[in-house]
């Protein structure tokens, strides 16, 4: 790609019994990667919905998404150019 164009990234977790402190704890897994700008989320009826600010590519962010912190929370099943779905792990 060149440049290091920032992107807006969009991830779904879907699972049931996504409490508010599993969505926060996500939200702060994914501020600590790098080339991450911002994060922010929103709750309702137990599913997550991230909209993320970062310079790459949406097969990075998934990468990154599922080593470190962030996989201990959820398991991506679906990437897309512009959109990460995933369930909660272990559930």
């Amino acid at each position: 790609m060149g440049h290091a164009d920032q992107r807006w990234w969009r991830i779904v977790i879907g699972s049931a019994g996504v409490s508010f402190k599993k969505a926060n704890d996500l939200k702060k897994a994914i501020q600590e990667i790098e080339g991450v700008n911002s994060v922010n989320f929103k709750l309702s009826k137990e599913i997550a919905t991230y909209h993320i600010n970062a310079k790459m590519s949406a097969q990075d962010l998934a990468e990154k998404l599922s080593d470190g912190a962030a996989g201990k929370i959820i398991e991506i099943g679906d990437l897309k150019q512009n959109r990460i779905q995933a369930k909660a792990a272990g559930g």
